[in-house]
């Protein structure tokens, strides 16, 4: 039986995990802010809250106890004096002891509220994540705890584990994770300097640049990624036993995982120190991988060698030993360096940085640790741990501590301590419930935040590029270079049509190459201004936009720009198998799945039309959990295409699978058709062959049905469209005879046949059609008549362009989406074929326009065939990409430029065309062009390359807002709340991290508006502890924030002024007077003062965006200096001069950061035309 003491110490221990005190290693993220904070959290749980329960029960008065021990021995003596034959049953007697057992009793009571409290938070906690499990009686020794679920009284339920949970994890440090080693032990010195602690490692000793990598890697020939197990097995980081360490190409250390399930009884923490030990024994004992077995360099020698080596290279050469191309020297001096680099490594690593807990801890024990905590904790947010947790409290209390039998067999005495306890029980878990729901309440605040736009940047064609920046552009090395690499370019040879390339780059080439897409990330800030500002109605103009971020940030910081205006959302997640790479909790690895994909699919739907469709692929894996949590959401089925791609998946366990699925959702419940490419295919066609013979005549109808019949791309029912009428119309024919048996004897009568005036044979179930509209039919010549009487009369089926097919439920479609990706030169794991997702997007009725949206973008397939479409049917689609991963730059974001630039590819070069195409409508004009070329796009460049702007960003991540978190320490503050019990009580329960983290710069600095340019954010380099300081994109959040359709983004303007104050005779000389500028202000290069306009509008509803009424939206952002009254003056004269008046209607609403003092209009309620951008900015950004 444990002691009190043991059970109170167990119950600490448990709380600190609760509150993320217990992993020093963990100096990231929200770690990282409780680490900070763990000094006061460990005093108040240990001397405040548990001390209740000690005050309560753990100091019994002895004296007492002793008094009541003598009453009750008097009352036995008493009973046995006066002869009682069972004293104990005496009244006397059972008073007595019933008082002294309850003071013996309560030494136990505190012991009993310690094992209650950590039994009730132990249930629901799981390695950094609380689990909503609703337990709704106590386990048992023969029975495991039965669970309950909220219901409401539904008809069907849909529920899962995590529910009520926000799922936060990401792929980002899962399969690469990087440490810069010169970094880590600068902040090591700089952080042992500051506590006057010494560190056993001198800064010269540590090389520039040393970086170490982790990196998974396949447990077992064919287990894709390794990073899947069964639903029942628990998954473990391990060393790679056979290769636990190498060297890359740039002789940096790579550290090898596994990640798999073990049958060992493992801990995490025993494979971390296993891998320890291994890597330290690796490196003493590597040997490079390029080392010849017969020769072994001695030491005293690998100075000289290296020497001898090193005089071969250049000094260029000598400085990028891996990138030279010097071959032979280069794996010399490689082999040579590698030692050094080993021994570099070695010593760093096994750098010596003690913690109380464990005083032997190296570097490499840090990292490792937290390379494994990183992937194994905090896959959730609770949505509302407080209401959560406080429920399960009273259920478990009611269920598992209150007995009805024990109080209603119980004396008074009895009961009341029973009542007590109870009572302090639920005292100490409702203020560690609290202080838990502060703590998780921040970290969801967080994570609905909508997030900085970090980075802004554009690929524009040429042909929307002002010429009169040409020059800059071919000035620009780096993207000449790109378009090199991308577009091969420096392989155009002079024709007729086009000049050669040269270096430098001719203005001609560049006027003749239209469709090259100029990057403006290789541009200042100037030249970026200049081309955008040239782009007037930029939103109705952009044809793209990729973002690059976590889809749930993404698509929660679009909301107010795209809310209703999207028309299909298209979507191909991780299918959650072991080849999806999606990462889960142990053990719950469907229902992590299912979080990911309901706050995903419950934010796209708010962007959907109300006509608008969901298309998300999936496979039998989780196809039925998906289709009910599509139900569930509300969104309607129109049926599920099955993707038959002819290629059965052999040697799985059961049936060899060949298909996928997808699932086709919309508040439209009308039928889906198909494109009717085809359809206008045949009509061209047939114009061109009855041009050629003259009109419809025996040749012209043999011809027709000659083409048609050997057009391998038409289906069936295409091919059957191949009769001409006598006015150029294209029939089919159909029967006519009624599907079911007709009872009504009208619909047997016969027809009569034009010619030989017998009737004509009857259906058998009779005539689909009542005998007046037969004769309709025959009136306006749709019946086809047979040579005579004895054939059945058929119905004509004109092909029109309004003719439709209805979509299968079965798409065959054998053709790989690696194939498009090798043709554009690019490596990736897997993708759908292009023209899968053109068959799909081509279905809805969109007239050739519309907004696509993936959020689950991976290669770029979706805009790959958005593009591809519009280029066939001049359409103006737009698309919207989002994703996380680093292939956003190295594949999603080149391969769409590449498609953009050229039609075709071959082997990652663009391929030309012999001629150049024709515009549809020159087509349209010439009848004797061939079908091929009537329906191509107008392109004038010789690769098919297409006019084209698209913009893409980069927002801050979850874990950017966490590590831009700053705690303010105010010592007067802390020192009040110190002094008084009930006030750090509430403060620390209530509103400790609100109030100290208060003007952190992902919190919202509004004292940083003050210049816009300037608002910095460290940002952390994905799958590395690298960050880099940039400045947010301030004006690009506000509009996503306020959802502004951007009209025009005005060039910034830099000014200057000088001042005079008017003289006024009956102000003392002591005060100011008026101030005012002294002429007129100046544009000059770099004035004193900036302003910059933004020209837009916004929905007058936000919720109904389409009824057509907008509002007018004029945005001035400018740079303060800190003098009201200059900075005003000029804000006023700037109005002035650009005619703009806050008075008039010419714009419904005005921002402006920063005090001023501009006339204003009262609008609709409390609003007012001119508002500050601090305000409104606060108010959007935290919008739920």
């Amino acid at each position: 039986m444990p002691t009190t003491e043991q059970l109170r110490s167990k119950l600490l221990n448990k709380l600190k995990e609760l509150f993320q005190l217990n992993q020093p290693d963990l100096d990231f993220g929200f770690y990282r802010i409780m680490h900070a904070k763990s000094e006061q959290v460990s005093s108040f749980i240990e001397n405040d809250l548990l001390q209740v329960i000690q005050a309560t029960f753990g100091q019994v008065d002895e004296t007492k106890k002793d008094k009541l021990k003598q009453e009750l021995d008097n009352a036995i003596q008493t009973a046995i004096d006066f002869g009682a034959p069972d004293p104990e049953a005496t009244p006397k007697v059972i008073e007595a002891r019933a008082k002294y057992d309850a003071i013996k009793d309560s030494a136990s009571s505190e012991a009993e509220i310690y094992d209650h409290l950590y039994r009730f938070f132990e249930r629901y906690y799981d390695d950094g994540d609380f689990i909503s499990r609703r337990y709704y009686t106590r386990e048992t020794p023969g029975k495991a705890a039965p669970f309950s679920i909220p219901y409401n009284g539904e008809e069907v339920k849909l529920h899962w584990a995590n529910a009520d949970q926000y799922y936060i994890k990401t792929t980002e440090y899962f399969a690469n994770y990087t440490v810069n080693l010169s970094e880590a032990i600068r902040g090591l010195k700089e952080s042992k300097k500051r506590n006057d602690e010494e560190i056993d490692l001198e800064d010269s000793s540590v090389p520039e640049g040393l970086k170490l990598h982790f990196r998974i890697i396949d447990a077992t020939e064919g287990d894709h990624a390794n990073v899947k197990a069964s639903d029942a097995t628990k998954r473990y980081f391990a060393i790679h036993k056979e290769k636990p360490i190498e060297l890359n190409d740039k002789n940096e250390l790579v550290i090898n995982f596994e990640y798999k399930p073990t049958t060992d009884k493992a801990r995490q923490d025993t494979l971390n120190q296993e891998a320890v030990a291994l890597v330290i024994n690796a490196l003493k004992d590597f040997e490079p991988r390029n080392a010849r077995k017969d020769t072994k360099m001695e030491s005293e020698e690998e100075p000289q060698n290296t020497q001898k080596l090193a005089e071969a290279l250049s000094e260029e050469e000598l400085q990028n030993p891996v990138t030279n191309n010097n071959t032979s020297l280069q794996n010399d001096l490689s082999c040579a360096f590698v030692p050094f680099v080993v021994k570099d490594y070695l010593s760093v690593l096994s750098t010596l940085i003690p913690t109380d807990k464990d005083k032997d801890r190296i570097l490499l024990t840090k990292y490792i640790n937290q390379y494994t905590a990183r992937n194994t904790m905090d896959y959730f947010i609770h949505k509302n741990l407080g209401a959560f947790l406080k429920r399960e409290l009273d259920f478990y209390i009611k269920n598992e501590i209150m007995r009805l039998d024990d109080i209603e067999n119980a004396e008074i005495p009895k009961v009341e301590d029973y009542l007590s306890k109870i009572k302090v029980l639920r005292k100490i878990a409702i203020k560690l419930i609290e202080f838990m729901a502060q703590l998780e309440d921040f970290q969801k605040k967080l994570w609905l935040k909508k997030k900085f736009v970090v980075e802004t940047n554009y690929c524009i064609t040429l042909d929307r590029v002002p010429e009169e920046l040409y020059p800059r552009i071919i000035e620009n090395k780096e993207q000449i270079d790109e378009w090199i690499k991308l577009f091969a370019i420096d392989e155009i040879e002079a024709d007729t049509t086009c000049p050669a390339f040269t270096n430098p780059l001719t203005l001609n080439f560049l006027k003749v190459n239209d469709k090259l897409l100029v990057d403006t990330r290789f541009f200042d800030d100037s030249f970026k201004a200049r081309l955008i500002s040239s782009i007037q109605d930029f939103d109705d103009k952009c044809d793209g936009l990729l973002i690059h971020s976590e889809n749930f940030q993404a698509l929660n910081a679009i909301q107010d720009r795209y809310r209703g205006q999207v028309n299909c959302v298209h979507i191909d997640p991780p299918y959650n198998t072991a080849t999806s790479g999606f990462l889960y909790k142990n053990e719950y690895q469907h229902s992590s799945w299912m979080s990911l994909m309901s706050q995903g699919v419950l934010l796209a739907i708010s962007l959907m039309k109300s006509n608008g469709v969901f298309q998300c692929h999936i496979d039998e894996n989780e196809y039925e959990r998906l289709s009910s949590l599509m139900d569930d959401l509300g969104l309607p089925s129109n049926g599920t295409i099955i993707w038959d791609k002819k290629n059965p998946m052999l040697g799985k366990k059961g049936i060899a699978s060949q298909h996928e699925y997808v699932l086709w959702r919309s508040n439209n419940e009308g039928p889906v058709y198909m494109q009717n490419k085809s359809i206008m295919r045949i009509l061209s066609k047939a114009a061109v062959i009855i041009d050629k013979f003259g009109g419809v005549n025996d040749q012209s109808r043999s011809a027709f049905a000659k083409w048609i019949s050997t057009q391998p791309d038409l289906t069936g029912g295409e091919k059957a469209y191949k009769f001409l009428d006598n006015e150029g119309r294209i029939y089919t024919s159909v029967a006519m005879g009624a599907p079911e048996q007709r009872k009504d004897p009208k619909f047997f009568i016969p027809l009569i046949h034009p010619v030989t005036k017998q009737p004509c044979p009857v259906p058998t179930y009779g005539w689909s059609r009542a005998p007046e509209t037969m004769q309709e039919l025959i009136k306006i010549d749709e019946i086809i008549w047979g040579n005579d009487h004895n054939t059945q009369p058929r119905k004509k089926v004109y092909l029109s362009e309004e003719s439709k097919r209805q979509l299968s439920s079965v798409i065959q479609n054998t053709k790989r989406g690696k194939e498009n990706l090798d043709e554009l030169g690019f490596e990736f794991p897997y993708c759908h074929p292009v023209s899968l997702y053109k068959e799909l997007f081509a279905a809805l009725e969109t007239e050739n326009s519309g907004i696509f949206i993936d959020y689950f973008a991976g290669s770029g397939t979706s805009g790959h065939a958005v593009i591809t479409l519009n280029r066939e049917d001049d359409g103006t689609r737009k698309y919207i990409l989002v994703e996380m991963g680093d292939y956003f730059d190295t594949v999603l974001k080149p391969r769409i430029q590449k498609v953009v630039y050229s039609e075709k590819w071959k082997d990652g070069k663009p391929v030309a065309k012999d001629e150049p195409r024709k515009s549809r409508k020159d087509t349209k004009n010439d009848l004797q062009e061939e079908i091929s070329c009537a329906f191509e796009p107008f392109v004038v460049d010789k690769f098919g390359g297409i006019s084209h702007c698209f913009k893409y960003l980069r927002l801050e991540s979850y874990e950017d807002t966490l590590n831009n978190l700053v705690l303010q320490n105010e010592p007067i503050r802390d020192k009040t709340i110190a002094g008084n019990a009930s006030l750090k009580e509430d403060y620390l329960l209530h509103y400790m991290l609100d109030v100290e983290s208060k003007g952190s710069q992902s919190l919202l600095n509004i004292d940083a508006f003050n210049d816009p340019t300037s608002y910095l954010l460290k940002v952390k380099k994905p799958g590395s502890d690298e960050y880099i300081e940039k400045a947010v994109d301030l004006i690009e959040t506000f509009n996503y924030l306020i959802g502004l359709r951007l009209v025009h983004l005005g060039i910034p303007q830099s000014l200057t002024a000088a001042f005079t104050r008017l003289p006024d005779p009956d102000l003392p000389q002591d005060q100011d007077t008026k101030l005012v500028i002294n002429g007129d202000f100046k544009q000059v290069p770099d004035g004193k003062w900036w302003i910059r306009k933004v020209e837009g509008w916004v929905p007058k509803n936000p919720y109904s965006p389409n009824d057509g009424l907008r509002e007018k939206v004029l945005i001035v952002w400018r740079k303060l200096t800190g003098n009201f009254e200059e900075d005003n003056l000029i804000l006023d004269s700037w109005f002035q001069k650009n005619r703009i008046s806050t008075l008039d209607w010419e714009f419904d609403t005005i921002y402006v950061n920063g005090s001023n003092n501009l006339p204003n209009l009262q609008k609709d309620g409390d609003t007012w035309k001119v508002r500050l951008i601090e305000e409104e900015f606060m108010k959007r950004m935290w919008e739920q």
